[in-house]
């Protein structure tokens, strides 16, 4: 079962990113998937209640280990919490214009310019291939 952690800044990796992570900390959730112990992707996102989706900020899974289906275990994480605050699934995301769009219509999504959209049946359809087992997530309850 894969490993998902909540990430403070005490608790952020201090190299492999290239993203600055200690920004993303204050104004959203960020995750950490667990691999052997390491972290080898992290997520940032925010829970968006009054319109029922999760929007994701960043995302990035280190160099090394990119192409190996961490960054959509990722997204089935915010998914899957979409769906456990009654969101249906639906998330929300930004992209670049650096051809992960092209990552993202694989997995299903709608995209409208740089807006991408994932609804409930793709959102269903990416948690049963990327976490089949489900995922077990460390929250910090401190917050």
């Amino acid at each position: 079962m894969d490993s998902f952690v909540e990430l403070t800044k005490e608790k952020l990796p201090q190299e492999g990113f290239i993203f600055d992570w200690e920004l993303a900390v204050d104004a959203n959730i960020v995750v950490g998937l667990l691999v052997d112990d390491e972290i080898v992707g992290i997520i940032a996102f925010q829970r968006i209640t009054e319109h029922f989706y999760n929007l994701v900020a960043l995302v990035e899974v280190r160099e090394p280990k990119k192409g190996q289906g961490y960054g959509a275990k990722l997204l089935a994480m915010v998914m899957t919490d979409s769906f456990e605050q009654g969101f249906e699934g639906y998330i929300k995301l930004k992209t670049k214009t650096n051809g992960v769009q092209y990552f993202y219509s694989y997995l299903g999504a709608t995209l409208f310019g740089q807006l991408t959209i994932f609804n409930a049946k793709t959102s269903y359809k990416v948690i049963n291939k990327y976490l089949p087992d489900g995922g077990l997530i460390e929250w910090n309850m401190s917050k």
